[in-house]
């Protein structure tokens, strides 16, 4: 049993990460904060029959003395918390559990509080760690294909002058209205809409009408949405559609030649443009393998040492997950906030992905302790420039972003972390994999 100041903290070890703090707070500092409380209630009360501040404590405490006591128990937990956890040097990861007592006259002040601290992490010896580069040949139809991607980027679309008759692979414009059980949906018409037949930006039911369809012709197209459909309004419904085709367009590439390679290869000729997209192919392949044995080795490191994580710490970066998909999905954000089986079972789907995630920054942050890897400002500050050149507009608030002394301190604790994963990626047993030409290489866009 620890004591400071008459304050009295046991801890009990729950697990190798969640501890159980008994806290009592001496009866004389209860009974102090109870009458200091009282005594400012009975200066301030305005009761009938009693002069401004003379009404007895007694009927003060008949009347507000339960209120007057929940108040003085949330406001001692509070401020004996923090002493509490210092007494004991645990560092908690999450906001504590608390379980209080009645608080009363005449008795210390006694409650639990359950917090989640970081486990003690002695990572083994990390030389040898195996990991497999895939070495992949970049082939002319890689430089085909992200040859025609540049070209498919910079294609141009000009209305259909011979024929009026829709085909698969046309650009069409379209005007449609949305009804579901007789009712026209939200946000359910619009004009000169352009849809690439093929595509499947709208219902295959709608497709397959528009394909043979000539402009200025109306129909009327059923389509039936699944039960799990993102918005409620039209989930396990069957939607009728009033479309009309307006328009057909072509979609017209610029050849691949010369011009091509002078316009946007910033090179001169078409053997150079091809050259050049090899090369940045070619690049992409080593930083994906690099990133590859990174994350290997990471696996290997938490495969060789095992240890707890805190649950809180696992739920955060669940959340942050979570978040990271609903602000990229935009329109079909609230109606999955408003899903709390969908909500809670996409949680349950990133849970394995986020404790791996939380498992291997307390590995590394291990890594960092042990081998003492310090992060000099002028290091931090390097990565702060790269960080603003790569954000373009955005630069100006990513540096008042990183102004703060906290984001800052989140910054160099990252590069403490990769530079402790360079350190094992550089003794690791590396073996060099052949991958078929068949697989498909990363992009190879010029800009």
């Amino acid at each position: 049993m620890q004591e400071t100041h008459g304050m009295q903290v046991t801890v009990e070890e729950v697990n190798p990460t969640r501890r159980k703090l008994a806290v009592e707070v001496p009866v004389d500092e209860v009974r102090a904060e109870i009458d200091e409380a009282f005594g400012k209630l009975q200066r301030q009360a305005k009761l009938r029959g009693f002069r401004p501040g003379k009404a007895p404590r007694a009927v003060v405490e008949k009347l507000f003395g339960d209120q007057v006591r929940a108040d003085v128990l949330s406001h001692m937990i509070e401020h004996s918390y923090s002493d509490a956890v210092k007494q004991t040097g645990l560092r908690p990861v999450g906001p504590p559990e608390i379980v209080p007592e009645t608080i009363e006259t005449g008795k210390p002040l006694r409650y639990s509080a359950t917090i989640d601290v970081l486990p003690t992490i002695e990572i083994a010896d990390t030389s040898g760690l195996s990991a497999k580069r895939a070495r992949r040949e970049v082939g002319e139809g890689d430089v085909d294909r992200a040859l025609d991607d540049l070209r498919e980027s910079l294609a141009e679309l000009r209305p259909v002058e011979d024929r009026t008759e829709a085909r698969a692979g046309d650009f069409v414009s379209i005007d449609y209205r949305a009804s579901a059980e007789g009712k026209p949906l939200p946000n359910g018409k619009r004009e000169n809409f352009l849809v690439e037949i093929g595509k499947k930006q709208v219902p295959p039911e709608i497709e397959q009408a528009l394909v043979g369809a000539t402009i200025g012709q109306a129909q009327a197209v059923d389509a039936e949405f699944p039960a799990d459909a993102g918005d409620a309004a039209i989930a396990g419904k069957t939607v009728r559609f009033d479309v009309t085709l307006r328009g057909i367009r072509e979609k017209i590439l610029p050849p691949a030649d010369d011009e091509l390679a002078k316009e946007h290869g910033e090179v001169s000729t078409l053997v150079e443009l091809r050259q050049k997209i090899r090369d940045r192919i070619a690049d992409q392949i080593r930083r994906s393998g690099d990133e590859q044995i990174r994350e290997q080795i990471v696996d290997e490191l938490l495969r060789r040492n095992a240890f707890e994580v805190p649950k809180s710490l696992v739920d955060r970066q669940i959340d942050a997950l979570v978040e990271d998909i609903l602000r990229r999905i935009g329109s079909e954000r609230e109606a999955i906030e408003r899903d709390a089986e969908r909500l809670d079972k996409m949680r349950e789907q990133f849970r394995p992905r986020a404790e791996r995630q939380v498992r291997a920054v307390l590995a590394l942050d291990a890594l960092v302790e042990k081998n003492g890897i310090e992060i000099p400002d002028q290091d931090v500050e390097k990565r702060i420039a790269e960080l603003a050149a790569q954000a373009g507009q955005q630069a100006a608030r990513l540096r008042e972003i990183y102004g703060e002394p906290g984001a800052r301190q989140d910054l160099a604790a990252r590069l403490a972390r990769e530079r402790a994963l360079d350190a094992i990626v550089e003794s690791a047993a590396i073996e060099e994999v052949e991958v078929a030409l068949n697989v498909v290489a990363p992009g190879g866009e010029t800009s």
